[in-house]
């Protein structure tokens, strides 16, 4: 199994919101590289350790403070622990459309069937990875 050297998301298609990082082999001293309109977590036995936002960062026990209790320093060497990493974007998403149709209903009155239908369009964004 291959140790991972290099965290991060090249989002290619701007109508994602989260990518998990398929990988949960994590070396302490990895470079996670976050873009702009990014945010990621990291997350060891489904609880969330940290927040990262845009930058590059070195995973050290100086940023992950709590996993230093959790996993074993060895002295002078990387170590390789699990660990999810998960990516927020947080670009507007906007013109996603909605629609139902086909419902049928009869009117009261004249007893006739009448077809039913909605469209309409939204957008989203995320301002809170940690919440969302």
């Amino acid at each position: 199994m291959a140790i991972i050297k290099s965290i991060y998301w090249e989002q290619n298609n701007q109508e994602e919101l989260v990518y998990k990082f398929p990988f949960n082999n994590v070396t302490l001293g990895s470079v996670l590289t976050v873009n702009e309109s990014q945010e990621a977590f990291f997350f060891k036995s489904g609880t969330l350790y940290d927040s990262f936002t845009a930058g590059r960062h070195t995973l050290s026990s100086a940023n992950l403070p709590l996993l230093e209790k959790l996993i074993n320093l060895p002295s002078g060497g990387d170590t390789t622990f699990t660990a999810e990493v998960w990516f927020i974007s947080k670009l507007d998403k906007r013109n996603m459309l909605w629609g139902i149709g086909g419902l049928r209903v009869v009117d009261p009155y004249f007893q006739i069937p009448i077809k039913l239908s909605a469209r309409g369009q939204y957008g989203v964004r995320i301002s809170d990875g940690g919440l969302f």
